[in-house]
């Protein structure tokens, strides 16, 4: 049976989706993360080959019947650094004595956005461990707003939350700001008995973005309680996306028209983030439509390596439908 893979690369975790040539899903398997900018050297590709081998193992799919992988990977935007993960993704197949099959990579907001709308065309926000908002213009022009990752930007992400929580917390310490719930839940998820033992903990080597992206979950879980200093922390956050979002609309008016798709895991776990999100837009004029993306991203990099065989093969066979 001949099938595509789509891969979705997060700074989190790996998706990856096997679909036949009618669109219908043959398997699926999570890994580690593979965005490469959080990822040591090589790890991240090791990261998607063994998600791949996950789900060609699970689903009983043979090598040799894979028509093409499609992926969108974090961090990943330029066009010398989609063909760099071309290139290395091949490898998976080369490796093993197969002609790799058709390779497709672009960045995950890509094909969050065709996850969304089944197309390439309109405007996309991510907020999970990183933030990125991605817009695509009829001509096909990209063009964005943040994405820079968590050191030059990422506002209104995972990593933006859980540093802010974590740096409330010790504010809390310090007498500035009261102690709330989040000093409780922070101190038991990360194991500390009093805050200042979190400067040990979180300082260690092996403490990086997605160790501090995590405490983004408890301050959810505090503003879901009606814990105050959360809520501002959430509402902050997703204030930030969404002036990404406007300044987008203001450089490129073409994108009014288009619809505006949302995913990630802090639009999908925290009602207050998008409620807010959607207030701020709702200030401009006009009005955007917004939707939660429902398909996940992986099934959108499955979609897009589809296109990409239809328009090979309509090139190839000019007389054909």
């Amino acid at each position: 049976m001949e099938y595509v893979i789509g891969i979705d690369g997060g700074g989190t975790t790996t998706t990856a989706v096997a679909l036949d040539m009618q669109g219908t899903l043959l398997g699926r398997a999570e890994g580690q993360a593979s965005n490469p900018k959080s990822a040591a050297g090589i790890e991240y590709m090791e990261n998607i080959h063994n998600v791949i081998s996950r789900l060609l193992d699970h689903g009983s799919l043979q090598l040799a019947h894979c028509r093409g992988i499609g992926a969108g990977l974090a961090g990943i935007y330029t066009p010398e650094e989609c063909a760099a993960g071309e290139q290395q993704l091949s490898r998976y197949w080369q490796e093993r004595g197969y002609t790799s099959p058709a390779v497709h990579v672009v960045s995950d907001a890509e094909t969050a956005l065709t996850a969304a709308f089944g197309t390439n065309l309109g405007i996309v926000a991510i907020a999970g461990t990183g933030s990125i908002v991605l817009g695509v213009l009829p001509d096909g022009q990209r063009v964005r707003a943040g994405g820079w990752g968590h050191i030059l930007g990422d506002q209104g992400s995972g990593y933006a939350i859980g540093q802010r929580t974590l740096q409330t917390v010790m504010l809390g310490y310090d007498g500035i700001l009261p102690v709330s719930g989040l000093t409780e839940m922070v101190l038991h998820h990360y194991g500390a008995k009093a805050p200042e033992d979190l400067r040990w903990i979180m300082y260690q080597p092996h403490n990086g973005k997605r160790q501090i992206a995590a405490a983004a979950r408890l301050c959810i879980q505090a503003a879901q309680a009606k814990d105050e200093l959360a809520q501002q922390i959430i509402r902050q956050a997703a204030g930030d996306m969404a002036v990404f979002v406007i300044a987008l609309l203001n450089r490129y008016p073409q994108l009014e028209q288009t619809g505006i798709a949302v995913t990630g895991s802090i639009f999908r776990y925290s009602e207050l983030y998008r409620e807010t999100f959607i207030r701020q837009l709702q200030n401009r004029n006009p009005v955007p439509s917004v939707r939660l993306t429902e398909q996940e991203a992986a099934y959108g990099a499955a979609v897009l390596i589809m296109k990409v065989l239809a328009e090979k093969k309509h090139f190839v066979e000019p007389g054909g439908e």
